[in-house]
């Protein structure tokens, strides 16, 4: 989307690069198939970021540096896929091999236009996203900074004040309506929700794709308190259907490999999920990676044994754009009767849980 800006939750969105150091002349991979399969999964594993990016905003020259060498890196993966391959072409994961190459060569080529040097900025644009970035601090000493989520609502008050009062300063820009839609989409009240959704979609100075997800936005809002309709067939052929699992709470996760919070929230729902699984929790996720493999390294590292949803289209996909989900990790609840009960779980997620099994139906 477009000019949106995210208000809490900064996500480190590279892509699956290698984490190889150096490449031999000749040969990168090991001699045994399935060990040089191996050896390309490892390769394909996102890197963490820079250790002093911890707690602060990288510089553009520090961004510059890490894109360069996330696109040399996945050119290097880019080799290992075209050598795997070609040397073991009748092995169960050649053509697998054959699509990861093409990833990674058009993410080397995404990374090299990421580490090109920026345009100059015009002293008002600067202006702006200086005014822009002063709602965001303002807003952010509303939070408990042990505990991020907590707190919401002022922090969703204090960005809103912000924001209308920058609409006021700049009547024709679409930013701030973007950055209203997010602040909407936290709201912890579904009255507040629903008021701010609607100036947006009213609004003479948002842009096309704001006032079209806040549309969908008041739609997927107005499915709080009603059954939720979500069935598909999961990426291993399991049948799910959310309306099926009446008796149960249900937990729905969108999530993706490359969303850092996503990662960071995967241990703590592991453990939930162990830990009520006997006494009636189920968890559903809704995976939102472009690529297969990139989804399954997750799985398999994490031993994730719900069921996943996985069409491939990223942020487009099937639930993402029904329910207007434009951030995640996204975490909902659905009651014993099949209820959509909250769509903002992430915050005393387990005492939410235990409210909800302990209820009678």
């Amino acid at each position: 989307m477009k000019a949106i800006w995210v208000f809490v939750l900064a996500v480190l969105t590279a892509a699956f690069a290698a984490a190889a150091e150096s490449a031999p002349a000749k040969n990168l991979l090991p001699a045994e198939a399935d060990a040089a399969w191996q050896d390309l999964e490892k390769s394909s594993k996102p890197p963490a970021p820079p250790a002093d990016w911890a707690g602060k905003t990288p510089t553009p020259e520090q961004r510059k540096e890490f894109y360069k060498f996330l696109g040399e890196q996945s050119e290097v993966v880019a080799e290992k896929a075209k050598e795997f391959y070609t040397r073991f072409p009748s092995h169960a994961k050649a053509e697998e091999a054959k699509e990861r190459e093409g990833t990674f060569r058009r993410q080397a080529q995404n990374f090299k236009g990421s580490s090109e040097p920026e345009k100059p900025v015009s002293p008002e644009e600067e202006a702006f996203a200086n005014k822009m970035n002063e709602v965001r601090k303002r807003a952010l000493l509303k939070q408990d900074p042990k505990k991020p989520l907590n707190g919401r609502g002022e922090v969703i008050k204090e960005m809103e004040s912000g924001l209308r009062e920058l609409m006021k300063e700049y009547p024709t820009r679409s930013e701030p309506w973007a950055a209203l839609l997010q602040a909407a989409e936290w709201a912890p009240e579904k009255e507040d929700q629903l008021r701010i959704l609607d100036d947006i979609v009213n609004s003479k100075s948002a842009d096309k794709e704001t006032i079209a997800r806040a549309k969908a936005a008041i739609k997927a809002v107005g499915a709080l308190g009603h059954p939720l309709e979500i069935a598909f067939t999961a990426a291993d052929g399991r049948e799910v259907d959310v309306q099926k699992l009446k008796g149960k709470v249900v937990l729905v996760d969108f999530w993706a490999s490359w969303c850092g919070p996503c990662m960071e929230a995967l241990p703590e729902l592991i453990s939930l999920y162990k830990k009520y699984q006997p006494q009636g929790l189920e968890v559903i996720g809704i995976n939102m990676d472009k690529q297969r493999f990139a989804m399954d390294n997750v799985l398999k590292q994490n031993e994730m044994p719900w069921p996943q949803y996985f069409d491939g289209k990223g942020w487009g996909a099937k639930f993402a754009i029904e329910y207007n989900v434009s951030s995640i990790p996204a975490v909902w609840l659905v009651d014993k009767k099949g209820i959509l009960r909250t769509m903002n779980a992430r915050e005393n997620l387990e005492k939410q849980i235990q409210d909800l099994l302990a209820e009678k139906t």
